[in-house]
């Protein structure tokens, strides 16, 4: 998968069969990828490559793209995924019959679903650029189409402000997190705090999306996959600490550094950053 958006060139899923390695199929694979990215004026090039010496000598040499950060795939429990102590996590849905307390309003969180083609794509997109280091808006279609929609477990997120009506949701959203039957991620928090929060939220929507008759979900709550960058030290923390097991690990490779990965939670299957 070599796609280019916004000048940055990505790739990921890059194999040759064992049997015809060490004969100069790789690089020129790899150099037909490069090439399809210099037509398209790149600046940056990242790669999401497996622990393989010769591949990522390869990555290094011919696209000049330097390990910058570990990058872990985490298996455990949905059931596990508990903010112990929070009650309702203090997340509420935008019209939301109940009344949010007025005690702690600046660490309350409101959600929206995301939906196809929605209205928060713009904004969406600057969180990206922010955090991600650039957008990818047809990313953001597929994984609402995937795991979005009014009865999906998808969701953006505002911060709780206090006004002359109440309670309201702020006009900026502050993250956005998504989960589904066949995938999982990504999830973007401005404040790293916020992660696990927004992730046992909507892992806690899939369970009961699953439960409900009708719904059409082939949802397994026994296991489910996250994969986070070796730099989220909350994420890690919180998944390792709820008995998850990290089953497989791989390399954020790029021309430069980028991004704000430790606030950032990726795509699951591993073809997107």
């Amino acid at each position: 998968r070599s796609v280019v958006r916004e000048r940055v060139w990505s790739l990921t899923e890059f194999f040759v069969l064992p049997g015809h390695h060490r004969q100069g199929i790789g690089g020129a694979l790899l150099a037909r990828c490069l090439e399809d990215g210099e037509q398209e004026g790149v600046d940056t090039r990242l790669v999401l490559a497996s622990h393989h010496p010769a591949a990522d000598s390869l990555y290094i040499r011919k696209a000049h793209c330097i390990p910058r950060v570990p990058m872990m795939l985490l298996a455990g429990s949905i059931g596990s995924l508990r903010i112990a102590g929070e009650g309702e996590m203090d997340i509420f849905e935008v019209g939301d019959h109940r009344n949010p307390p007025t005690s702690h309003v600046a660490s309350l969180l409101f959600a929206e679903p995301v939906l196809p083609g929605g209205e928060f794509q713009d904004e969406i997109a600057d969180l990206d650029r922010g955090i991600v280091g650039y957008a990818r808006p047809q990313e953001h279609i597929h994984w609402a189409n995937e795991m979005g929609g009014a009865q999906g477990a998808a969701r953006i997120f505002r911060r709780a402000v206090q006004g002359p009506d109440g309670i309201t949701p702020s006009p900026e959203i502050v993250g956005y997190a998504y989960i589904g039957t066949e995938s999982s991620g990504p999830v973007l928090a401005l404040k790293p705090d916020d992660q696990p929060r927004m992730m046992a939220y909507v892992a806690g929507l899939a369970q009961k999306a699953a439960q409900a008759p009708g719904e059409g979900w082939l949802w397994q709550p026994t296991e489910q996959y996250w994969a986070v960058p070796g730099t989220n030290e909350v994420v890690l923390k919180w998944l390792l600490g709820r008995g998850w097991q990290i089953v497989f690990q791989y390399l954020f490779m790029c021309t430069r550094p980028m991004g704000q990965l430790d606030r950032y939670v990726c795509c699951n299957p591993l073809y997107v950053l």
